[in-house]
């Protein structure tokens, strides 16, 4: 269980016009959280030529409708709540920073929780684990922390979480390059962060093209360093592989012994079939890339199909 505070600041919109305000802003469909069943959406905000800007979670009050929290990057809060009030115009939405009394948890591992406790989903893979906000007066003790089992409650830091979501070929926040990214790209389409039935938003017609289109040729994908490799492999590493002439993509997170690189496919993918390796640009080192298990059949063999 770990606080990410460092890495995650909290917005508070309130006002009756959030939901229509949000839903012309975000790449999700707002009314799943009026479903009981979502207390928490995903979704990433764009900028009018498709590029992902803000990835963001909306947490639904558990007392008030016509307030949501938001969880966001901390790097990036400011210029988002900039652009949220640029969009605001007449929408009667209030946007305020309350950090400073709330805080993002994620509860993760393998273990189960004990009998009665209550956690949302983290709603882009179940595999991830659960994820709430919490006041100062809610943090979670040792008693009710994450139970590995046949060990006794345990607390983890924010970096054993990094390891476990980069294991898990999925980036947030700041890895994502704000303003280059394409959602597909970074795999927002199978992370629960698009819908691609419901009304216009900004940035929806490139999201939408590539989607029906049915081929993305690139996606992040995760790898896994060798001891000698760790120390070569960082953010903005090139990759390479045998017999392409130009790079294979570039890492744009690490941690520990495990990172994620936004790569083209072919290559990647026949490497990591084939047990091979990816090389670390100027270096003899390489890293071994690996499908993630949540990834769907059809990736990477769309022209084939």
């Amino acid at each position: 269980m770990s606080s990410l505070r460092a890495h995650r600041g909290v917005l508070r919109f309130a006002g009756q016009d959030l939901f229509e305000f949000l839903q012309g802003m975000i790449t999700n469909d707002m009314e799943k959280l009026k479903q009981d069943s979502n207390p928490i959406l995903y979704a990433a905000i764009l900028n009018a030529h498709g590029r992902q800007l803000h990835d963001i979670f909306l947490h639904r009050h558990p007392k008030d409708k016509a307030v949501l929290h938001a969880d966001v990057d901390k790097e990036s809060l400011s210029e988002l709540v900039s652009l949220l009030k640029k969009h605001k115009l007449r929408a009667q939405v209030d946007i305020t920073d309350v950090s400073d009394e709330l805080e993002v948890w994620a509860r993760f591992g393998s273990g189960q929780f004990p009998e009665g406790d209550e956690w949302p989903i983290d709603p882009r893979q179940q595999k991830l684990g659960y994820r709430k906000i919490m006041g100062e007066n809610d943090k979670p003790t040792a008693d009710a922390a994450f139970l590995e089992p046949g060990s006794a409650p345990v607390e983890t830091e924010a970096d054993a979480y990094k390891v476990w979501r980069l294991q898990k070929g999925i980036a947030e926040g700041s890895e994502i390059p704000s303003g280059e990214a394409i959602p597909l790209e970074y795999n927002m389409d199978g992370l629960n962060a698009i819908s691609f039935e419901k009304g216009c938003y900004i940035g929806q017609e490139l999201v939408a093209r590539t989607h029906y289109k049915g081929v993305v040729r690139k996606r992040l994908m995760p790898f896994e360093m060798t001891p000698d490799s760790a120390g070569e492999v960082a953010a903005g590493t090139e990759l390479t592989a045998s017999g392409e002439k130009k790079a294979v993509g570039k890492v744009q997170a690490v941690a520990e012994r495990f990172g994620v690189a936004h790569v083209r496919l072919a290559p990647a993918l026949a490497a990591a079939e084939a047990g091979g390796q990816l090389q670390v640009a100027d270096s003899n080192e390489g890293v071994t890339p690996f499908k993630p298990d949540w990834w769907p059949e059809q990736w990477g063999k769309e022209e084939q199909q």
